[in-house]
């Protein structure tokens, strides 16, 4: 018979490793008998967010060295709006616009925080900015595409789901393919 691989379940405890300014980190949880599986995932969870927490204070470090680093900003502004932190995220966004007017990644980064702030009609007016600048930019189409289904035009948004796909080919968004009812595939032969 064949060794059986351990249950993560079953382990005597659970490790997370990660690395902040060079030095090593571990989180170790005992294990206790019995443990039910929802502590252990609330455990799990908890040091996974000190994780994000950790990544996200190693960005501004690094912006210390190299404030004006255009590509070290869009990463932390990009990592504010996944973590709902719209105001320092927008505030980001407008410096590497002051840094290059004409950054199109920074540019649509505010559409997406006025998006994710609620502002449906800022955030198209923004990510239509962009596509004049850049008609086949595929996540310029894509934000689009969600504001017009946030707007209730769905044959707007599946337009622009289209022009997305066919605009980049290693597009995938299943969030919208089910609220479009489309897949990729479908947008891509049309």
């Amino acid at each position: 018979a064949s060794p059986r691989a351990p249950s993560p379940w079953s382990s005597v405890s659970s490790r997370i490793h990660f690395d902040s300014r060079r030095k090593a980190i571990t989180q170790e949880f005992p294990r206790t008998q019995p443990l039910a599986p929802f502590s252990q995932l609330r455990r799990c969870l908890s040091a996974v967010s000190m994780q994000n927490m950790s990544r996200l204070s190693a960005i501004p470090d690094a912006l210390a060295q190299s404030p004006e680093n255009i590509s070290l900003l869009l990463l932390f502004a990009r990592e504010c709006l996944d973590e709902h932190n719209t105001a320092e995220a927008r505030e980001i966004f407008e410096k590497v616009l002051t840094l290059d007017p004409g950054q199109i990644d920074a540019q649509l980064g505010i559409a997406r925080v006025l998006y994710a702030e609620g502002d449906l009609s800022g955030a198209a007016v923004r990510a239509e900015r962009v596509l004049q600048g850049d008609p086949n930019y595929a996540p310029a189409h894509l934000l689009l595409s969600r504001v017009c289904l946030g707007e209730g035009d769905k044959a707007r948004a599946t337009l622009h789901f289209d022009r997305a796909a066919q605009a980049d080919v290693t597009l995938v968004d299943p969030a919208l393919e089910r609220e479009l009812g489309r897949t990729v595939r479908d947008a891509r032969r049309t």
